[in-house]
Formats: structure tokens, C-alpha cells, sequence
């Protein structure tokens, strides 16, 4: 009976191999440099040194970046600065941040309709740049990737405890973004005549919402008016190139969109719950497109990710098999990218 069940657990390890291999190179990753990767941890830890000193952080993101930052993870980053460990500690959050997206993006679906699902969603997102990038960095978005498939979790089963406490703890991270993020959400709830929930996540991110608003159009037009980064430079020079290379294996979530909503038009079958609300999450995050297309490829990850499981769930035997062949070689042909990139930069850095 113990050999039975110790078979079964190591059984069920597997289907979070995707969580295995993510902490593995994130591991190799802050092992090869001696500091987090990334300029933004730098503006981020910049902000919450202001914070450690008894200033105003708010203050402090706008002079840096003409718009105020919500403090979640700032106040998460001031013990390091009083400990003046903030190297260290960043390398530390380096290691947990992209694993734990995968671990949340594998619970939803695990708890939601099975393992196989879990590991198929985990495998997914894992073999996408786009999440991996967004993932893996030392910043508030790494935070939004966690919380958000874990957020969708709860809505979809009516936890309403839960919910509200993640999704003020998301818009306390992210302000502006985070209520783009969960504004497909909204409006799900809204049809399907759920109103209190949402009274909740507004009355609790009032301070936020209230303080973003009063630099949020500015700022906004200023950002729509530059390129802040080469991703997004990549995008508008050629989106569908930057998106198939970007997200990988998870762009295929678009056309799976277009073929739900064609459908559900033409009076067929209709999509499922979690299709339904993974198409508006979507829809919701296109304004993001003009202030921060790269911003829009990475956080669609999560929604179309659902998309392609609850497709995938929905499938014949054979196309399963398709799916998962190639959710497996796309998953291992992205850890060799990573793994090769880590280490040949750091030995061109030694030599």
C-alpha cells in the first residue's frame, strides 16, 4: 500500500515538470550573474528605496516615469534595502517569480478540469518567450502573471473570499494595467449579474484607482506617442512575425479566438465558460496595444493559453496527441534556447 502510494506521488510530480524545469533555469540564470536581469528591477528598487526612507514611492515613480506606481511590490523589495541585502534578495525572488507563474497557470487548470490539463498548460506557457520574459524578471508584472490565472481560478468557482483579496492585491500592484487585466473578468461577471464581488474589488482599490487617474491620460498619451523598448519597435514593424516568435506555440490561441467567436455568431455550439471568459480578457487587454504592445503579446499569454486547453479539451484522441507532441517539443526546444543563451553569455562574460 506505501509502494502504491509513493508510485502515485511520484505519478503526479510529473505533471508539474513544467514547475521542475522552470525553477531549474532560473536557478542556472541567477547563478550565472551576480545580480538580477533586467533594468527594471533597477527602477523598481530605486522607488522602493524612497519607501525604506519614509518618502512618498508614488511620488518617486512619477518624477522617474511620469506616472504613479502602485507600492505591492515596492513595499516587498523595502526589507532588503533596511537589511542592505537588495542584491541578494532580488536574486532570491529571480529564482521563485517564473516558477510560480507556471505553478499558477498549471493549479488553474489542475483544479480545474484534470492534471494532464495542468501539465499541457504549464508546458504551454513554459515554451513562450513572451510569458518566460514577462516571468522571469524582477518586477510587478512577474507578480500579475501569478496572480491572475489564480484570480480566474476563483471567479470561475465563485470564491468570492478569495477573489477580492487577490484582485485588490493585483490592482495594488499594477494600477491601470491591472484593471485592463481584469476588466474581461468584469464584464463575464456583469452578464452573468454578479455585481457584488466587483463592488468589493473597487470600493478596496479605491485609493489606487482614484490616485491613477489623475496622471493616467498624460501620461498615457505621452507613452502612445514613443516606442519605449526594441519589442515594441519589433511589433510595429511586423506584428505577426513578432507575435509567432514571441509567444511560440501560444499564438495559435488567436486563430482558436476567431474560430469561437465565429462560431457563437453563426448560432453553433458556442464556447465554454473558460473560453468565454478568455476571449474577453483578450478583447479587454487591445487598448493596451497602442501604450505598450509588447505589454499586450505578454500578458495575452494567459488567456489564450486557456483558450488552447479548453480546445485542446475538447478535442478527438488524435488531436490531443498532436497537441501534446508538440507542446512537448516546443517546451524543450525553448529550454535548450534559454539554457544555451545562459550559458554562453556567461562564458563570454568570464573570457
Amino acid at each position: 500500500m506505501n509502494d502504491v502510494s509513493i508510485r502515485e506521488r511520484l505519478g503526479s510530480l510529473v505533471y508539474l515538470s513544467p514547475v521542475f524545469a522552470a525553477l531549474v533555469f532560473t536557478v542556472l540564470l541567477t547563478l550565472a550573474y551576480d545580480r538580477p536581469v533586467g533594468a527594471d528591477y533597477w527602477f523598481h528598487l530605486d522607488i522602493a528605496r524612497a519607501w525604506a526612507r519614509g518618502e512618498n514611492g508614488w511620488m518617486r515613480a512619477v518624477d522617474l516615469n511620469g506616472m504613479p506606481y502602485p507600492p505591492l511590490f515596492h513595499f516587498i523589495l523595502v526589507p532588503s534595502v533596511w537589511l542592505g541585502q537588495e542584491i541578494l534578495f532580488g536574486r532570491i525572488l529571480q529564482v521563485i517569480l517564473l516558477p510560480s507563474a507556471v505553478a499558477s497557470m498549471s493549479i488553474l487548470f489542475w483544479a480545474w478540469k484534470g492534471r494532464v490539463f495542468g501539465l499541457l498548460s504549464g508546458a504551454l506557457v513554459l515554451g513562450s518567450y513572451a510569458f518566460v520574459d514577462r516571468s522571469m524578471q524582477v518586477a510587478p508584472q512577474s507578480l500579475d502573471m501569478i496572480l491572475l490565472p489564480l484570480i480566474v481560478l476563483f471567479a470561475l468557482r465563485n470564491r468570492v473570499a478569495q477573489f477580492v483579496i487577490l484582485s485588490v492585491l493585483l490592482v495594488f500592484n499594477h494600477g491601470v494595467v491591472s484593471i485592463l487585466l481584469l476588466s474581461g473578468l468584469f464584464v463575464y461577471d456583469m452578464m452573468k449579474k454578479h455585481y457584488r464581488p466587483w463592488l468589493y474589488v473597487f470600493m478596496g482599490s479605491l485609493v489606487v484607482i482614484l490616485f491613477s487617474a489623475y496622471y493616467f491620460l498624460d501620461s498615457l498619451a505621452l507613452m502612445t506617442a514613443r516606442m519605449e523598448n526594441l519589442q515594441e519597435i519589433q511589433f510595429w514593424s511586423n506584428p505577426l512575425l513578432f507575435i509567432l516568435g514571441y509567444q511560440r506555440l501560444v499564438a495559435l490561441g488567436f486563430p482558436i479566438l476567431a474560430w469561437n467567436v465565429y462560431r457563437k455568431r453563426m448560432g453553433g455550439l458556442g464556447s465554454t465558460q473558460l473560453a468565454d471568459v478568455a476571449a474577453l480578457m483578450v478583447f479587454s487587454l487591445v487598448p493596451m496595444i497602442l501604450p505598450w504592445a509588447d505589454r499586450f503579446v505578454q500578458y495575452t499569454t494567459i488567456p489564450l493559453t486557456m483558450l488552447i486547453v479548453e480546445h485542446y479539451a475538447r478535442s478527438s484522441r488524435r488531436e490531443r496527441e498532436i497537441w501534446k507532441i508538440s507542446s512537448v517539443l516546443a517546451l524543450t526546444l525553448m529550454l535548450f534556447t534559454l539554457i544555451i543563451w545562459v550559458v554562453a553569455d556567461s562564458y563570454y562574460v568570464v573570457v
